[in-house]
């Protein structure tokens, strides 16, 4: 099996390589079985299945996606996000690297906090399938405090307050569709990222351990435990400084947090490009973007001016 390997440049101050194994289409196609199973199903049957559910299909120019909406959220809110659903999923088809309309796409939208992007399959040779959740910390009028790009949009602009909302729940939006491209277009980046945190803080004897060594395992001549563990929190305290505290909690969400900003034509440093590209980020073609001149620096945006 081939290795990718992953430069974050010389912004980071920890380890700045890593490789990762290149998994085949069979290894990739379990994984996003086992992610349809252990994960999605988990939030799928707390997060929207229990009660009521009204759904529509909807369209933004030839794609078609399906909306599921739990009964309890307000039909004015509802109202409000299909709009801007409208205008996230027009812009995202126009990804020359991806085309969205050759996989089923549904979105459940829900009362609950927490919201989330996966691509899963219900089984090995099945169909993979779009699946968005977007809770009330997206679609609701008032900002939460978690440290993502999207508050600090919200914080930044001077402008109504309604648009002021619209905007900061696009950009959410497409930070979830961040997760969708990350593993539509780089699974290998995205399933070997997924379990960076876990590895690198774990200890020498307990890589080794029958649940931690599959994980240990996607990283080409499985590093030592100082070297994972140098190499992520290197990541971390750079991210933080220069992308969102949301960012560096997690690789996978550092690629979802960049590529909302870059969807709203938000400027990053050569160095973050560098870091998102080697995660595997793909970079929105001007076509493609909400707004193709520059809205703000990362770093203004993080200062609030």
């Amino acid at each position: 099996m081939s290795s990718i390997k992953i430069d974050v440049g010389p912004a980071t101050t920890g380890a700045r390589t890593l490789s990762i194994q290149r998994m085949q289409e069979r290894e990739i196609g379990l994984n996003f079985v086992e992610q349809f199973k252990d994960t999605w199903h988990e939030r799928a049957s707390t997060f929207m299945l229990k009660g009521g559910t009204a759904s529509e299909t909807l369209t933004a120019g030839a794609l078609s996606y399906r909306v599921i909406r739990h009964v309890s959220v307000p039909a004015g809110d509802y109202q409000r996000l299909k709009g801007i659903l409208a205008t996230a999923m027009s812009c995202l088809d126009q990804c020359p690297s991806l085309g969205l309309r050759d996989y089923p796409v549904e979105i459940l939208v829900d009362t609950a906090r927490g919201s989330a992007g996966y691509v899963i399959q219900d089984k090995l040779l099945g169909q993979r399938k779009v699946s968005v959740f977007l809770g009330i910390d997206i679609w609701g009028t008032q900002p939460t405090n978690t440290g993502i790009i999207a508050n600090y949009l919200y914080r930044y602009l001077r402008c109504s307050e309604a648009e002021k909302v619209r905007l900061r729940t696009l950009t959410a939006v497409f930070h979830e569709f961040g997760h969708v491209f990350h593993q539509l277009l780089a699974p290998s980046h995205y399933f070997a990222l997924a379990v960076l945190p876990i590895v690198s803080g774990k200890g020498e004897k307990e890589l080794r351990e029958p649940r931690i060594r599959p994980m240990w395992r996607l990283f080409d001549m499985c590093p030592s435990a100082a070297y994972l563990r140098d190499f992520h929190r290197g990541l971390q305290r750079y991210l933080s400084a220069h992308v969102s505290s949301y960012a560096s909690d997690r690789p996978l969400e550092t690629v979802a947090e960049i590529f909302s900003g870059l969807m709203m034509g938000i400027r990053f440093t050569p160095d973050v490009l560098t870091v998102y590209r080697a995660f595997g980020g793909h970079v929105p073609e001007d076509e493609m973007r909400y707004e193709t001149t520059d809205v703000a620096t990362a770093e203004a945006l993080r200062q609030g001016r």
